[in-house]
């Protein structure tokens, strides 16, 4: 679903390249990646969060704004 929802946004990527990102937001504490048979559960932590709603920043993670090229 997730890959579906990045296609339509015109963000789409590979299965892999999509792993990486998550991977990495994973081990930056910004979301938590659980297994549950073929799915894969994606939350965002209270970190993430504040990343998302620009209240703090994070290695690799671009703010969002007028200027964002997403």
């Amino acid at each position: 679903m997730l890959s579906d929802a990045l296609d339509e946004c015109g963000l789409g990527c590979t299965h892999a390249a999509l792993q990486a990102c998550l991977r990495h937001l994973e081990q930056s504490g910004l979301v938590t990646v659980t297994a549950a048979g073929a799915t894969t559960v994606v939350r965002i932590t209270r970190e993430g969060h504040e990343v998302a709603t620009d209240k703090a920043q994070a290695d690799g993670v671009l703010p969002f704004g007028v200027d964002c090229s997403y």
